[in-house]
């Protein structure tokens, strides 16, 4: 047997071993917590009882149809809960390396158990999303019931914000929908931050990602094996209503377009955003703690500030958007 490969068994197995001993210790932990929160909840209801007149009156029971469940509150069905616990993440001899990683994960991520558990009915690239970006875990455990549907996109809300939306390219409403040479879940980077820029600057709900990425692909913005061009940002954003300018890398410039309300559209190199390539929008600075961003494909990140020390290595082109 190859050494290197028993090795990375091993490694694997303490790693889940590891893992498991730390939920082991949350649930315990959990379970404690909720104890005290029903001893409390218990001695509330005493208090309240013992002190409240008897004979209090109470608001009759509503005969209102609108107030009362289908079927009534005994009849309501809950949909019944995914159980993969058949399904075994022990480390096993003929495991690929993308087992092993997937059953590592599914540690932390027990839904990753459905993946496994019938991994023949996900892509290849949706495999690779979830292991590379674990937030994609539900939309990619849903492939099988939900990538078929194409439901209704509704997108009147984030068209009459103050602020730049924060749309995420794995949507299950858009996200499993073709462009290029996969889905919008994972190529749709480019499309989705032209979506988020023009809700924003026109107002008008009908650029969805879906739209965008489709007028995209027609026009020849999509590059295969690439993604969406350079040009679709500089050239292409004048169909939605926008014009572009592009930026040096400078610090300055940069901070002076979003003090004057142009966001700026960066293409990422490999770093903390992508492995190969990537679109994400800044959308504001604070001088103590950095640029704000909107990134497509993770709330995580978005929900942080990044310094421009940090970004500047990992910028390859940038452009300041603005209403044409």
């Amino acid at each position: 047997m190859d050494q290197r490969y028993t090795t990375s068994q091993e490694q694997a197995h303490y790693r889940i071993q590891q893992r498991r001993r730390r939920q082991a210790k949350r649930r315990r932990q959990r379970r404690l917590t909720l104890i005290a929160c029903c001893a409390a909840l218990v001695l509330v209801c005493v208090c309240v009882f013992r002190f409240l007149p008897f004979g209090a009156a109470q608001e009759p029971a509503s005969s209102d149809p609108a107030d009362v469940l289908p079927g009534g509150a005994g009849d309501l069905v809950e949909e019944p809960e995914e159980n993969f616990d058949h399904v075994d993440i022990t480390p096993q001899d003929g495991d690929s390396e993308q087992m092993l990683a997937l059953k590592e994960l599914a540690v932390e991520e027990p839904r990753v158990k459905k993946i496994i558990d019938n991994i023949e009915a996900y892509p290849e690239d949706l495999i690779t999303l979830v292991l590379k970006t674990p937030e994609t875990v539900d939309f990619v455990a849903d492939y099988p019931e939900k990538g078929h549907l194409r439901p209704a996109i509704d997108l009147s809300e984030e068209a009459s914000g103050d602020e730049i939306p924060l749309l995420i390219q794995w949507d299950e409403r858009w996200g499993y929908q073709e462009y290029g040479s996969g889905m919008i879940g994972w190529t749709g980077c480019g499309p989705t931050c032209m979506s988020m820029l023009a809700l924003y600057f026109t107002g008008n709900e009908a650029y969805d990602p879906v739209t965008v990425a489709q007028w995209a692909e027609d026009n020849g913005y999509y590059v295969s094996g690439s993604g969406t061009s350079w040009t679709f940002m500089s050239e292409g954003c004048a169909h939605f209503g926008l014009k572009a300018e592009e930026l040096p890398l400078v610090k300055q410039y940069m901070i002076n377009a979003i003090e004057e309300g142009r966001p700026i559209v960066c293409a990422m190199a490999p770093g903390d955003f992508t492995t190969n390539g990537h679109y994400i929008i800044l959308t504001g600075y604070d001088e103590e703690r950095g640029f704000t961003v909107n990134d497509p494909n993770s709330p995580i990140r978005s929900g942080q500030y990044w310094t421009y020390e940090v970004l500047e290595s990992q910028i390859s082109n940038l452009w300041a958007i603005d209403k044409a």
